[in-house]
């Protein structure tokens, strides 16, 4: 009998920024508890550029083993990524907020041929192991038909909680409360839980059932800045958990780069008179836009300078492709401006925020 170690799945991290057309400046590293959980199964971690793999060790034979893995029921992997460098965040659409964290796996949507998975990244609160659950928020949030539990909490009194519970993303319950009690708040320990995505489902008076709260439990998220979390439950072809499952599944998630109106600040220099100028503009990184009329406006440092901003939301890249010319009416004279370089400012425009890249042009 020999053993062979073969890819049993692996995930990349598309970005449009970066010239490969994957992720960089990230490190992902398994979690704690997915380096114990894959010491038992025979499981091997290993990083690839924009992605990661899992080995797993199969018997060679004749038999359904040669090309499937058994695994133990209810196990999940769970992978951190790290930010290395700050360029990342100056490319990326990141809708995380302090306190939240983008978290995916691979249960949104699997084929049964190829077994290849995208989803989309959540954006969830991050909690450690022991936390405290704000039923008064909770039920406020819950809206209509609440009216008298809200008032009860309002007047510092409590609500009968009839029961709560945890569940993983497979819907499988992990922990649930003993007894009813009269509660203000939900003290939660997930010491014991392996980290990953759950979700609270509370059941206040006789029949009152709350909306679920979805969070991802990491002590390790919540000690160091850690930008996601990927999770990997088994799944057979059929889209069952646990059992034998085919090698060879492979899985997407996206990072979008930055898209921004892109703004020149076109600086006179000392003594020198700027007339006329107007900006020409072919495709930039395969969008065709215009950049208007010239307007008089301040730099930062109260410096005079024109602007022309673009009229549509341009990505950037890594090696930027197109060009932005700018014209002097007078002389007729063209000068070649230079890209975007990587980052943003957002600002407030009316009730909507727009996305805003620099560039300043000393002329």
């Amino acid at each position: 009998m020999t053993y062979e170690f073969r890819t049993l799945f692996q995930v990349t991290f598309p970005h449009a920024y970066y010239d490969t057309g994957l992720v960089e400046d990230v490190l992902i590293e398994p979690s704690f508890s997915a380096v114990r959980v894959m010491s038992g199964q025979n499981f091997f971690f290993r990083g690839k550029p924009g992605g990661f793999l899992v080995l797993a060790q199969i018997r060679m034979g004749n038999d359904e083993t040669a090309s499937s893995v058994s695994v133990s029921p209810g196990i999940s992997l769970a992978f951190y990524l790290k930010v290395e460098n700050a360029t990342f965040y100056k490319v990326t659409q990141i809708p995380a907020a302090k306190g939240m964290v983008l978290y995916a796996n691979n249960l949104s949507s699997t084929t049964a041929v190829a077994k290849v998975s995208t989803g989309d990244w959540q954006v969830l609160p991050n909690k450690p192991s022991v936390w405290s659950y704000d039923l008064t928020r909770a039920v406020k949030q819950a809206g209509f038909g609440h009216g008298t539990s809200l008032q009860a909490l309002k007047a510092g009194g409590g609500v009968l909680v009839s029961s709560y519970c945890l569940k993983d993303p497979t819907g499988e319950v992990v922990w649930k409360s003993s007894s009813p009690a009269i509660l203000r708040k939900l003290d939660l320990n997930c010491v014991g839980l392996p980290e990953g995505c759950y979700s609270l489902l509370v059941t206040i008076g006789q029949n009152q059932t709350l909306p679920e709260y979805h969070f991802v439990y990491s002590d390790e998220m919540s000690r160091s800045p850690t930008l996601a979390m990927y999770q990997w439950f088994p799944q057979s072809g059929s889209g069952r958990p646990d059992g034998f499952l085919a090698m060879d599944q492979s899985y997407q998630l996206t990072f979008n780069n930055v898209k921004s109106l892109w703004r020149y600040y076109i600086i006179q220099s000392e003594g020198k008179q700027l007339n006329s100028l107007s900006l020409v503009c072919d495709q930039v990184n395969g969008v065709a836009t215009d950049f208007g009329i010239g307007l008089p406006a301040k730099t930062p440092d109260n410096r005079d300078a024109i602007i022309f901003t673009s009229k549509q939301k341009i990505p950037l890249k890594q090696s930027p492709k197109g060009s932005v010319t700018l014209k002097q009416g007078n002389t007729g004279e063209f000068t070649p401006l230079p890209y975007a370089p990587p980052g943003y400012e957002e600002e407030k425009k009316l009730t909507n925020i727009q996305t805003v890249s620099k560039i300043y042009v000393y002329l």
